[in-house]
């Protein structure tokens, strides 16, 4: 049995391939579910590499946010994955933790970066991620028009816009399957480097952006905990050139 824990919320993230000083890439292939495995079977290396490692990434996100609250795994279970936590597709492709009682995922990648984000299922969030590169900052202009004026990589408003329109597709669950414009976003303020989101056609969410060395972090979240102060961003004990693998664990006050 598992009992979530009131208002808990974990961000797991790995980045391999980085070249940066407190980065230590994985090596080998992540631990798995025989069920996620054989769901990417005769896939290329490189997309089942991908696809198993977000999933491994969320498992570690689900043990940080739930923490005592998993059962101890005995000896006798260490050789059998029977009722272990696992990450299924959904109809529509996105992941669903299954064997985990009222959590659920969402995923991320953005070149060698992977995050996934776990949370009780009866608060929706979404996560997104993407690299700062001259071609993100090009495709998220175009698709939200951004002013002239903010196109640079000076300025990551178009960045921030394109992941909050990701975060929050993925917190309704619809992915990028209706008219993109519908997820465009605002900047309201910022904190420091922190930026808070409104969206105009869906006022009853909120997203906070910011950056970690080369990457933009969006979450999307119910608009009383954004604009409330209850919800703040999870970031690292200190700044990196990207965030290797890290995990950590914050509580949505109710």
């Amino acid at each position: 049995m598992y009992t979530a824990r009131d208002g808990a919320v974990a961000l797991a993230v790995e980045c391999s391939g980085c070249q940066g000083d407190r980065c230590h890439p994985t090596s080998g292939a992540p631990r798995s579910h025989p069920q996620e495995s054989s769901a990417c079977d005769g896939w290329s290396s490189a997309r089942r590499a991908e696809y198993l490692r977000g999933r491994s990434t969320a498992r570690r996100a689900l043990e940080c946010a739930t923490q005592d609250t998993l059962p101890t795994h005995s000896a006798s279970m260490a050789n059998s994955h029977h009722d272990q936590p696992w990450v299924d597709r959904g109809e529509f492709g996105q992941p669903v933790l299954r064997e985990a009682g009222p959590w659920a995922v969402s995923l991320a990648h953005a070149g060698p970066c992977v995050a996934a984000l776990v949370h009780d299922c009866a608060t929706p969030l979404g996560l997104d991620v993407e690299m700062i590169s001259e071609r993100t900052l090009s495709i998220a202009s175009r698709t939200f028009q951004t002013p002239a004026h903010a196109i640079g990589l000076h300025d990551l408003t178009p960045i921030r816009t394109w992941t909050a329109a990701e975060a929050l597709s993925k917190a309704i669950r619809t992915g990028f399957t209706i008219n993109t414009e519908l997820f465009e976003s605002s900047i309201v303020s910022r904190d420091g480097d922190v930026a808070h989101h409104s969206y105009a056609h869906f006022p009853q969410y909120a997203a906070l952006t910011w950056r970690e060395g080369s990457v933009v972090f969006a979450i999307a979240a119910p608009r009383r905990l954004v604009t409330s102060g209850q919800f703040s961003p999870l970031t690292w004990p200190s700044p990196t050139a990207c965030p290797s693998s890290h995990t950590c664990r914050a509580t949505l006050m109710n």
